[in-house]
């Protein structure tokens, strides 16, 4: 008899959920679908973009990004990357310095090298080392048109997605958080297929329904931010999940986002179920951290 009261329950919650479940696919289909951007005339156009890639033994990848990069940006001056490289144990510092001699790019990009032991304390503490640098000297009437980009040292950018960036910010000058639409290339196995269709299909659809309730988040690969909208020169937490940290900072500061997902940045996907279940433990750790408020004190400041 205990059994059966069990099995009903089970039962009973299981129902829910699969109900719960289908109205949220049901809101996806109906709201999350891509909306358009409403042009008007360029009110504050932007005056530099500094991409910032974050390099920890990153030796057999950044070669081909540094490449596509400098040709995809060959008739945008206003465009740079900087690679953050984390005091690498592999060649990645060796690599990036003969790219940059083979290309003779001159600034276009530019190596930073961190070292240990301050060095390898977090992808966040990496990239506020290299924008604290990058963004200090800059005087505050120019940091307005200052957009700062991150991307991963494995991806990937054409020359009209950085200039629909820039004509995001150019557009508005209130938004402070532009986020880009992920997608994978190279798709071999069955399971990079499956982490396309979740990045184009499932999270564009999430991206677009937190587009309408006004806070778009940052996925860490292929977002942006104003410069002058960051207060001070440590706009990254060190949380696990440094990006949707900092999205919340600025729903905490009411400052404006948004998710274009006609602009789309790529990046390689994982090839094996072992790194995929790794990579998604740390999402799930990282995102109970937040909710369960252990950030609280250090969001709110």
């Amino acid at each position: 008899m205990e059994g059966s009261v069990i099995d009903e329950l089970i039962f009973s919650v299981s129902f829910v959920g699969i109900g719960i479940y289908l109205v949220w696919v049901l809101i996806l289909i109906l709201f999350g679908q891509d909306q358009k951007l409403q042009q008007t005339q360029l009110k504050e156009p932007i005056e530099q973009l500094i991409i910032l890639v974050p390099a920890l033994n990153e030796a057999l990848v950044i070669r081909q990004t540094i490449t596509n990069f400098v040709a995809q940006t060959a008739s945008l001056p206003q465009v740079k990357m900087v690679i953050i490289d984390d005091a690498s144990s592999d060649q990645t510092a060796q690599v990036v310095n003969e790219t940059l001699q083979q290309l003779a790019c001159g600034s276009k990009v530019q190596l930073l090298q961190r070292y240990l032991p301050e060095a390898q304390q977090g992808k966040g503490e990496a990239l506020n080392w290299a924008y604290q640098q990058l963004v200090g000297p800059l005087a505050p009437s120019l940091r307005k048109r200052v957009i700062c980009g991150v991307l991963d040292a494995d991806a990937y950018m054409d020359e009209a997605a950085y200039l629909r960036v820039m004509e995001h910010f150019a557009f508005d000058p209130e938004l402070s958080l532009l986020q880009t639409r992920v997608a994978m290339f190279k798709e071999q196995n069955w399971l990079q297929k499956l982490q396309d269709i979740e990045f184009v299909i499932i999270n564009n659809w999430i991206q677009n329904i937190r587009n309408r309730l006004g806070n778009a988040a940052a996925s860490g690969n292929g977002q942006f931010i104003r410069v002058s909208a960051v207060n001070g020169y440590y706009p990254w937490g060190n949380a696990l999940l440094e990006d949707f940290e900092f999205s919340t900072r600025f729903l905490l500061q009411a400052k404006a986002t948004h998710y274009a997902s006609e602009i789309v940045v790529y990046q390689e996907a994982l090839a094996q179920v072992r790194p995929f279940i790794r990579q998604r433990a740390r999402w799930t750790q990282g995102g109970i951290r937040l909710l369960s408020g252990l950030l609280a004190q250090d969001l709110i400041k």
